[in-house]
Parts: structure tokens; sequence; C-alpha cells
């Protein structure tokens, strides 16, 4: 039962008080109430509600609490972990710092600098307004259809959405924030700093894609196959670079800016004239053997940089990729080397990042949690810098470039950037050799690299390996017909899960640019005779296809299970068997 509402008049100050359940406040035109705290209510209408002209300070909404704002003034609020305001009918709403509550601007309603931090959500609707807003690690503002934001700092790990028919100006995306844009929003006058990204929900990645950015008119254009995407954006972005990759989200593509040192890591030997010398070990001075300039350089400045990947914002970005030895050809390289991702190796007269080349087998990008990288500067006769080809323990590989991106070092002379990123894409005129990043010279060298790497000793096969997990129990099929498997199950089972070898089509097809890690291509599966629905799959499962859905290796089935399994494929992949599997040991030729 609910108590009849209190008004707090024109003239009347009230302060102090604690509104609880089934009872409603409301602060008329000329009221004024201070330090207000709105506790669960009995019904979703109850709490406080201050109507136009009327003016709220330092309320604290608790979970289960209601605030509503229409037409009123609201400063200083506070929103706890399930309390909910809404600001309506030309209300506003001053500094409100949201504590992982719900707030909902509607029809007329403004925000004005609020703090959204952890598992916040702010919302503008139709003719809502959202200004000059801060969302921290955890927080959203999400900008429906007819609502707008302008003047949003998204900090490291907070979104600001922009959905369809929605419109957001003038963010600021720090390193780690994300800006949302769906397909039919509208962003303009974006500023994206070093480590932010643009999430573009609807323009599905390719990887022949590119994002490039004028700097006479700051028109930042993303293509992707046969889409466009363009933003005039806001901000300088000296020494910095546009990059896209892949969303598993919706498809979409996300587009990144960094610095581009590109580096060696710790224990990396470079040629001297007097021999190999770990690049640590390195001073400025010592002369380097060299490929494509003089026959040797000296050592200009060396770049040094400790990344804890785990932190990274994109640590796939920056995880070391390792050639192993002989992957080029015997003694290219001697001994395995690491480098960045898009450290370009030298090969066919053009540099190509080493990522462009990994294939699985012989060259392999890591999972490690930190890694320390350097970077090796050279100087021509007239000590002025140059870019050249070094031999990393045999390997030929570029020397750094400095496209301004020196103070992403620890001893670069600048501020250390938090999260400094290491990737090779933009060349000019002081490049030493043409870049090849797709086409036939990447076909042609990630063809002789697979071939190759069959000659160290791996194999690849057609064969998944496929098997079913039953409560920790590994089955092989007690049947296989064509691409049908029956799988017994001697006891029944709670916990299914079907466990393959995995496969990246690109590392094996140098035709593909499908990345994605598959198992097994799934047409139907039956439990004790009952089909399941893929459609409906979740742990483990690539989202479905027109006739087939991929695992990603260990996908769950739905249990329990009494007597049998029967999985029908559609197909597999090309997957590597290890060189020690293969033949036992991998072979030097």
């Amino acid at each position: 039962m609910t108590t009849p509402p209190i008004t707090i008049s024109s003239g009347v100050t009230s302060s102090g008080v604690t509104v609880s359940g089934g009872s409603t406040y409301i602060v008329a035109s000329g009221g004024t109430a201070s330090s207000f705290t709105v506790v669960a209510n009995t019904f979703a209408s109850n709490g406080m509600s201050n109507q136009a002209g009327g003016t709220v300070v330092s309320a604290t909404v608790s979970s289960g609490g209601n605030l509503y704002e229409i037409g009123g003034v609201d400063r200083f609020t506070t929103i706890l972990a399930g309390g909910f305001e809404l600001v309506s009918s030309g209300g506003v709403a001053s500094n409100t710092v949201m504590s992982g509550g719900t707030f909902r601007v509607a029809q007329g309603g403004t925000i004005v600098s609020a703090s959204v931090l952890a598992n916040a959500i702010l919302s503008a609707r139709v003719n809502g307004v959202v200004s000059n807003s801060t969302i921290s690690n955890g927080g959203e503002i999400i900008v429906a259809s007819g609502g707008s934001a302008s003047g949003s700092v998204v900090l490291s790990g907070g979104f600001e959405i922009v959905t369809s028919s929605a419109n957001g100006f003038g963010a600021d995306v720090k390193s780690g924030g994300t800006e949302v844009v769906s397909s039919g929003g509208t962003a303009t006058s974006t500023t994206i700093e070093n480590g932010g990204t643009l999430a573009l929900r609807g323009l599905a990645f390719s990887a022949g894609g590119s994002a490039s950015f004028d700097s006479s008119t700051n028109l930042l254009t993303v293509v992707e196959g046969a889409n466009t995407y363009t933003e005039t954006l806001a901000g300088s972005y000296t020494g910095l670079y546009f990059h896209t990759s892949s969303s598993s989200a919706n498809a979409s593509t996300n587009v990144f800016v960094d610095t581009n040192p590109a580096c060696f890591c710790a224990g990396t030997r470079l040629l001297t004239e007097d021999g190999a010398i770990a690049v640590e070990d390195l001073v400025e001075g010592m002369a380097l053997l060299t490929v494509r300039g003089a026959a040797s350089r000296r050592v200009r400045w060396i770049g040094q940089r400790d990344t804890a990947l785990a932190r990274h914002p994109r640590p796939w970005d920056v995880q070391p990729v390792r050639v192993l030895a002989d992957a080029f050809a015997p003694g290219m390289p001697a001994q395995d080397v690491r480098l960045s991702p898009d450290h370009a190796v030298f090969s066919d007269g053009h540099l190509i990042p080493v990522r462009a080349l990994i294939n699985g087998a012989s060259i392999v990008q890591e999972s490690i949690d930190r890694v320390t990288y350097y970077h090796v500067e050279l100087e021509d006769a007239d000590g002025q810098a140059v870019h050249d080809v070094l031999l990393a323990q045999g390997l030929p590989v570029e020397s750094y470039l400095d496209t301004g991106n020196r103070s992403a070092f620890a001893n670069g002379g600048g501020a250390v950037m938090a999260h400094p990123d290491f990737a090779l894409q933009v060349w000019d005129a002081l490049a030493c050799a043409p870049l090849a990043v797709e086409g036939p010279v990447v076909r042609d060298i990630r063809h002789r690299l697979l071939a190759r790497a069959v000659a160290m000793g791996f194999a690849l096969t057609g064969d998944a390996d496929l098997c079913l997990i039953a409560d920790g129990r590994v089955l092989r099929p007690s049947e296989v017909s064509g691409e049908t498997l029956r799988f017994t199950l001697p006891h029944p089972a709670a916990r299914l899960a079907l466990v393959s070898r995995l496969c990246v089509p690109a590392e094996t097809d140098p035709d593909s640019d499908d990345r994605r890690s598959l198992g097994v291509a799934v047409r139907s599966v039956s439990i004790d005779g009952v089909p399941v629905g893929l459609a409906d799959l979740a742990r483990g499962w690539h989202p479905a296809e027109p006739e087939w859905r991929w695992t990603a290796g260990e996908a769950a089935l739905p249990g329990p299970a009494q007597s049998e399994v029967v999985v029908r494929l559609w197909a597999g992949g090309r997957y590597w068997v290890p060189a020690e599997a293969s033949t036992g040991e991998r072979a030097v030729s």
C-alpha cells in the first residue's frame, strides 16, 4: 500500500530525507530538496519526482530507488548500483555520478557533466541530450535513435555507443577507450588518441581493407571491400597512424590509432663488424653489417621498451612473432628470431611485415605476459639517420625508421606512452625498400614458406582428429560413414564437448584471408536420436552459416546424453601436425 505523495512547495527547502518503500516526494516549482536518499520503492512509479521549476541537490539514489526529473533541475546526484533516474520534458541534471545504476535521458531531457563509472549505463533516447560527460572503465553511454551526445570523454575500458539514427559529436576517445558507431549512426569531430578505438558496427572487416587519414581535411576514410565509412575527426595525428582489425562482435571493423616502431626481442643477435652481438649489448657507434646500402653502418640510437602485454588494449598487435631457424632457407635464420608483429623482413626486394607471413608452423605468434623490445637506428657517413636492412641471426630485417614514434621507447627522449604499439605500416621516401603487405609478392613468399615448412618436417593433414569429451572422458568415433561420425557412450554423461585440431585458413592457404581459428564445420548433431539446434549453441562455436557451423576447437554440446552422439560434418580444414609428431624430429635441409 502506498502513502499519499508529499509535496515540497515553492519557497520550501527540505533536506536529509530518506524516501523509502511506497512513498513519493514531489518537488514543485520553487521548491528545493537537498541531500535526499531514495531507496527501494514498492512500485516503479514511486520515489522522488522533481517538477518544472523544482530543484534537487546532492540526492543519492540507492538500489531499487527512482528519481524522476520532469522539468526540474538536479545537481550533484549520486546513482548507486540498482538505482534509476529519468530526466525528461525540459529537466536538466548536472554533475551526476553514476556508480552502477541506470540513467535515462528521455524526450526533452538534458544531462551535463555526468561521470559514468563501472557497470553504469547512461542512455539518451529521442531528443534526449548528453553533454560533456566522462565514461570510465566498465561504464557505457548509449545514444539511442533520435538522441545525441556531445563532448564525451571516453577513458580506458569505457564505451560510447552511437546507435542507428543517433548522433555523437566531439567525443575524446582516450587510450583503451572505444566509441562504437552502428550502421545508420553519425559521429563527427571525434578525437581518437593514441591507443583509442573507433568500432564500426555493420562495416564488415576485409583483410584487404584500409584506414587512411587526410591531414589537410582531417578526414578519416575506412574502406572495407565495397563499403566505405568517412568521418571528419578533431585533434592532431602527427606521428600517429590508423589501422584496422576485425571485431568479433557483429562482424565489425575496429579502427585504432597508434605509433609504429618495429622491434627486436631481447636476445636477438645482430651481425656487427666484430661478429654477432645481442641487441641489448649493442652501443651507439658500433658498426653493423647492412644489405641495402653501404657494407656497414654505425648505430645512431637504440630504443628500448619493456611491455606488459596483458595490460595492452590490443595485445595481439604487440605479441612477438617467432621465426624458426631455417624457416626461409637453410641457415636463414640460423637460430630462431623473435620480432614484433609488423617488423619487416626483407625478401624478393620488398619489406614484408612478419605478421603477413605467419603460417602456424615455421612462423608463429607467441602469447606471453611480458616482452622487452629493442630497435636499432642507423646513421650514414654524415651522421644522419638512415633506413637499411640488418642481419638478425642470418635473417635480413629492417632497421628503425623514425616516423614520429621515438617516444614509444623508455629512452626515446619524450614521455613514455601508456601503451606503446609496435607496428610498421607507414612508408615514405626514406624507406630503403618498397613495402608489401598483400598481393602477388606476399603470396609467392607465403607459398615458398609453406613448402619450406614441409621440408623442415611439418606436415599438413585433413584429419581433424575429432573426438567427444563426455564428463572428462575422451571418446573416439565408434563408427565413421562418410562425413557422419557416431560416438557411443559407455555410460550416461552430463557434460559434452566436441574437440578437434585447429586451423587458421590464411596460415595454410596463401590465397585465403580468413584468419579465424577453426575446428570443424558441423552440419547437424543429434543426441540420443534427438536433433540439436546448432543456432542455439554458444560456448566454443563460431556464428552460424547457412548450412553449417564451425567449432572453435572445443565446442560445448547440451547434456545429458544416455547412449550416443551423432555428428554430421560439412568440412574440415588443413591442420598442421607438429614436426616432432610427423617425423620424430625437425629436419634441416
